[in-house]
């Protein structure tokens, strides 16, 4: 079961991640999470690798991390 720190960073890695709209840098991501919200770093970095692997975001390997947006509705 996921803490509610957890829940909190997940969701906004992902809400950081849609409003861009484009692939950022990982560590943008986190900066820009830690300046607006009260969210622990570390609670920010496992939540993006738990996304990472759940299929919910990717990893490039130039660090940019993504929002995989699935266009079979099956899968959502």
């Amino acid at each position: 079961m996921l803490s509610e720190a957890l829940k909190q960073a997940q969701i906004a890695i992902e809400d950081d991640l849609r409003k861009a709209g484009e692939p950022i840098e990982a560590r943008k991501v986190l900066e820009n999470i830690k300046e607006c919200q009260d969210i622990r770093e570390i609670d920010l970095r496992e939540a993006m690798w738990f996304l990472i692997g759940q299929g919910k975001i990717s990893l490039a390997w130039d660090w940019k991390l993504s929002l995989v947006e699935c266009t079979d509705t099956h899968l959502k």
